[in-house]
């Protein structure tokens, strides 16, 4: 009898002790997330990308539960950024704010990159398209797209543009445009899509592509003449300019878009627990309505698995473009 007692009596206290013990490694462990989530923008603070991406942080942390902290990681093309990312533990929290260029024009332009953009980043979801506009120099004389292309039909190979760089998203706007309408103008690269813009301005060079918020003032003041927009639908900035498709070049999406990532081993949870928080920002009305004003179109509701086959999508359609236009990086 006493054994038996003592018997139950030492696994009673087994057991209180177990769960004495076990108690405080379950309280350690943390749920995603627990501490401030860095949000990594490839580019360089105050552009378009990394305006938008302090826009929606500032209501995606109040989904999330934690704050998003922005960290510019400028250099080659996004790359730099997007290996930091590719490359860093797949805890959640160091994440890429990429675009295009990141998932689908650099697999084109780079002879070989330091990580696979569809391989070594997990898709979290999509934010927002960039539309762009096509403008031109006031020096030319035009007014609409199609004194615009006929100018440089009768000029084969005379006027010039400029972009961002080799291979960038301004850059193979622009070649798409030349090839889809048979047309000829010489490519200047430059440093930043803001000096080419400026160059357009002075006469410099003939024309280029702009994102809404960087051309809006300057084609309100005279100094750049809008012909096109580059975009799926009218925009509300402009709302009188016609886009390409309406101007007849079909399939002519070349607009940009910003997207988030995280590194491929990455937990399934913590991923879907980034994109629904995402996607609740995305369609709260006020920040839908901040993100217009900065002439950009929020892309609420991808799901993960969306924004994967949008990657492939974009991917598959833009690398032979890049491919073919010439450019290409070391």
């Amino acid at each position: 009898m006493t054994s038996s007692i003592t018997r139950k009596a030492f696994l009673r206290y087994g057991a209180a002790a177990a769960g004495v013990a076990l108690s405080p490694m379950l309280r350690a462990a943390p749920v995603y997330p627990d501490r401030p989530v860095k949000l990594v923008v490839p580019f360089s603070a105050g552009g378009t990308t990394d305006v938008v991406a302090r826009i929606v942080a500032q209501r995606w942390e109040q989904h999330l539960g934690q704050p998003i902290v922005i960290d510019n990681k400028p250099g080659a093309g996004g790359n730099i950024g997007a290996d930091f990312v590719a490359k860093a533990q797949g805890d959640g929290y160091t994440l890429l704010y990429g675009t295009v260029s990141n998932f689908a024009l650099n697999i084109g332009l780079y002879k070989k990159l330091p990580f696979s953009p569809l391989t070594d980043l997990a898709p979290v979801g999509m934010v927002v398209q960039v539309p762009i506009v096509l403008v031109v120099s006031p020096s030319l004389g035009v007014k609409d797209f199609a004194g615009f292309i006929q100018l440089l039909k009768n000029n084969p190979g005379k006027y010039s543009y400029g972009s961002a760089g080799n291979g960038s998203s301004a850059h193979i706007a622009c070649h798409l445009l030349l090839k889809l309408t048979g047309t000829q103008a010489e490519h200047i690269p430059y440093k930043g899509n803001a000096q080419a813009i400026n160059d357009i301005i002075a006469g410099n060079i003939a024309f280029g592509v702009s994102s809404v918020p960087a051309a809006a003032e300057l084609i309100a003041a005279g100094k750049l003449v809008p012909v096109a927009a580059i975009a799926s639908k009218r925009l509300t900035a402009f709302p009188q300019l016609p886009t390409t498709e309406e101007l007849g070049l079909k399939n002519y999406d070349a607009y940009a878009w910003n997207a988030v990532a995280a590194p491929a081993k990455t937990p399934q949870a913590v991923l879907d627990r980034l994109n629904s928080s995402l996607n609740k920002a995305l369609q709260e009305p006020d920040l839908k309505s901040k993100l217009e004003l900065q002439g950009v179109v929020p892309l609420s509701g991808y799901s993960r698995q969306a924004t994967a086959g949008y990657f492939k999508s974009e991917a598959d359609k833009w690398i032979p473009i890049v491919r073919a236009s010439g450019a290409q990086v070391d």
